[in-house]
């Protein structure tokens, strides 16, 4: 599996809850969000987006839309996000994601 760098900023208030996700190829904005808590699970976060390849990236990078599911888990070193992601017809194209906070 190929590994791609990437940084995730999430910022919520009190209506709105909105993910960017940046790699050195293409971003990506989220299109609706919800924060799950309650299904005896890590808290999680389920999201889907809208991805807009670079215009110098490689001509299979199109515009795509996913969806992906983020556990939160924490310890007492970090707190990551881990999960998964997958996009829609297209594409076809899924894989793991994972994130430490950073400050």
């Amino acid at each position: 599996m190929q590994r791609v760098a990437a940084t995730l900023r999430i910022t919520q208030t009190w209506r709105k809850i909105s993910i960017h996700l940046e790699t050195d190829n293409s971003e990506s904005d989220s299109t609706g969000a919800t924060v799950l808590t309650e299904d005896g699970r890590w808290p999680s976060l389920n999201y889907q987006y809208e991805n807009d390849p670079d215009p110098d990236s490689a001509s299979s990078m199109t515009r795509h839309y996913g969806t992906a599911d983020l556990a939160l888990k924490t310890d007492s070193d970090e707190t990551v996000l881990e999960g998964f992601y997958y996009t829609g017809p297209g594409r076809e194209n899924y894989g793991e994601m994972y994130f430490v906070k950073s400050e």
